[in-house]
């Protein structure tokens, strides 16, 4: 029956092994489609920006001209009203009349024309500084703005998560180094129903089991320790069972995937079907969160055990 069991147990953690690695494989090619997916919008909107800000500026290009050109239509006619006048002798334009000649090697006949000219020219020169600026902070903002995302999903592709399926009821996701509490207090009472709740029948398989959750110099050290136990409750026919209440225990993590686990258990005893007495005992486990394995039911590692005497404890 036992051997069924376990061949039952092997084929559905095979089974379970080949779902997750599949579904990583899926994720895999969906967290690949989707970021090539992102580089060509980004590269697309990029286009799209460059060639409507090339847009823009020509038709600002267009716009300034064609008030440049209004601006010499509206003045060019007054200027030549002001020649005109001078030319028919009238007093109040003697009165404006500019000087005639030339002064420090400059012709003062030209002077309004270059006047004209070079607030036209001032004018042309400022709107396209502004544009510039505008351009300058448009592009700017955009790029910052794709930066911080390509970060955000660089950072969401290089983030890991487990599936937690074989010591729960249900697909649990886990990011590294943080599991939930729920997960963390199911695996401790898994653990303490291992090392407490044993008969001549299941002593061996319990231990066996609990040895795989921890690691190999607990393991080894736990196996040598527990060998002359074995030995009395097949010889003895001993049979114990531990029952622990919840505000008996206590988990305490340091958010680096290291766990504290303690708990005060009673622990009842039978000799041949025979009650013979009550103990209570503190047990105190020190839990690491580790990868995925095959053979392991839970995603911890006991790195440290100890069972002591509630008054040992105390003192």
């Amino acid at each position: 029956m036992t051997n069924t069991n376990q061949l039952k147990e092997e084929t559905w953690k095979a089974e379970l092994t080949k779902k997750l690695l599949v579904a990583e494989s899926q994720c895999k090619i969906v967290v690949s489609r989707f970021l090539r997916t992102v580089k060509a919008w980004l590269l697309n909107t990029f286009n799209d920006m460059c060639s409507r800000l090339i847009t823009l500026g020509q038709f600002l290009k267009t716009i300034s001209v064609k008030k440049a050109n209004q601006l010499n239509q509206k003045v060019s006619p007054r200027v030549e009203k002001m020649i005109s006048a001078m030319d028919k002798g009238i007093e109040a334009a003697k009165i404006s009349q500019p000087p005639k000649g030339s002064y420090s090697g400059y012709d003062l006949s030209t002077l309004p024309k270059y006047v004209c000219f070079r607030a036209a020219l001032l004018q042309q020169k400022a709107t396209w500084r502004f544009i510039a600026i505008g351009v300058a902070a448009l592009s700017f903002i955009y790029i910052v703005a794709s930066q911080r995302h390509i970060i955000n999903l660089s950072e969401k592709y290089r983030m890991k998560e487990y599936i937690l399926a074989p010591g729960v009821h249900d697909f649990t996701p886990a990011l590294p180094q943080s599991v939930s509490d729920e997960y963390i207090k199911n695996a401790f009472l898994s653990f303490l129903s291992r090392l407490g709740n044993v008969n001549p029948i299941n002593i061996e398989e319990q231990y066996r089991e609990l040895s795989k959750q921890m690691s190999p110099e607990l393991s080894v050290r736990f196996q040598a320790e527990v060998s002359d136990w074995l030995e009395i409750v097949n010889r003895e026919n001993i049979s114990e069972v531990v029952k622990s209440r919840p505000q008996d225990r206590e988990i305490v993590a340091d958010g680096k995937g290291n766990y504290k686990a303690t708990a005060i258990i009673k622990r009842d005893r039978y000799i041949n079907s025979e009650f013979s007495g009550s103990t209570e005992e503190v047990v105190e486990m020190s839990l690491r969160l580790v990868p995925p394995e095959q053979g392991r039911q839970w995603y911890l590692q006991i790195e440290e055990l100890s069972r002591t005497s509630t008054k040992g404890f105390r003192n």
